[in-house]
């Protein structure tokens, strides 16, 4: 197992920010992985260090495609120096219940000029990706297209607060992360409901999963 660590203010970090996150070695081993990675994956602190990174995280994609498996696509675009793109993958964790997560990750350079670190961060999504499953199979049982109007009507701002609120974060922590007032958000929410012709948000926030089918 590598020992050379990257940056010093990593485990602080990792240990302090409010998501899952955990950081691999270049051999594909957990190096930091913090409390709520814990809480979201399963595993412990103590278990999950110097396990390999695949073996915690267990993600497939909505087909069933294994994702996390020895050698697997984030750590190639890492070492290729590529940008990497938000993973949605099905993960289990040990006692077997299902969890949707949003996965990002990002290369971070070693000391010695060795393959990277990859500092991994995720966020439960299961609520969205349950109501898209949902609206999927009624979609296709209904065989009525939708006509009212479509998310292209919104604004990149809109687009984005709707976004947040489809991850589960309510208005107020959405004002938090887009740095903007709780008052602002809420215009926001009233401008969505309006363009979309929704009569909550619920429904808007269900259309906004639809048209990202």
């Amino acid at each position: 197992m590598s020992t050379t660590r990257p940056l010093d203010w990593l485990p602080t970090w990792i240990s302090r920010v409010g998501f899952a996150c955990w950081v691999s070695d270049p051999e594909g081993r957990i190096a930091h992985w913090n409390e709520r990675a814990a809480a979201l994956l399963g595993t412990p602190v103590a278990d999950a260090l110097g396990a390999p990174c695949h073996r915690l995280v267990r993600g497939s994609d909505a087909a069933g495609w294994e994702v996390c498996r020895p050698g697997c696509r984030v750590a190639q675009l890492a070492r290729a120096g590529a940008s990497i793109e938000a993973l949605t993958l099905r993960t289990r964790t040990e006692d077997g219940a299902e969890r949707w997560i949003l996965l990002a990750a990002i290369p971070l350079s070693a000391p010695d000029g060795s393959a990277p670190w990859i500092v991994h961060c995720a966020h439960d999504v299961n609520r969205s990706q349950r109501m898209r499953g949902y609206l999927a199979r009624i979609a296709a049982r209904s065989g009525v297209a939708e006509t009212r109007p479509g998310i292209s009507l919104l604004s990149p701002r809109e687009r984005e607060v709707l976004g947040l609120l489809a991850l589960d974060e309510d208005a107020k922590s959405v004002a938090r992360t887009l740095h903007i007032s709780y008052a602002t958000v809420r215009n926001h929410i009233q401008h969505i409901l309006t363009k979309l012709a929704a009569h909550s948000l619920q429904e808007a926030i269900a259309r906004q999963l639809l048209d990202a089918e």
